[in-house]
């Protein structure tokens, strides 16, 4: 859906891009996981929920306002991509520390 909310073209490339490198970094998790042996938890996603809830609400209050909306649009999805990457570091400091754990085990 942003991809056809945003009017500039340089944005909707920038989206495009960043589908992409989301879709790299699930990839990433995914064989974090398969590497542990373990699946996701099945925890609560009501944050990551609420600022995409909001960000769409954000981008409808600015129709008729290109320049505006297009803004919205930047800004929320660099907030989206923090938590995306802040959530891989943190997975993959995790592998790294249990795998140290598991070799010391042996």
């Amino acid at each position: 859906m942003l991809l056809t909310e945003a009017q500039f073209t340089v944005l909707r490339n920038a989206i495009e891009d960043t589908v992409a490198n989301v879709e790299k970094q699930i990839a990433r998790m995914q064989l974090i996981y398969t590497l542990l042996d373990a699946n996701p938890a099945k925890g609560s996603i009501n944050g990551v929920t609420g600022l995409i809830d909001d960000a769409f609400e954000a981008i409808y209050l600015q129709q008729g306002e290109p320049e505006l909306q297009d803004l919205s649009i930047i800004f929320y999805l660099q907030n989206i991509e923090s938590v995306e990457m802040a959530s891989f570091q943190v997975l993959q400091m995790a592998a790294v520390k249990l795998h140290n754990f598991h070799s010391e085990i042996k």
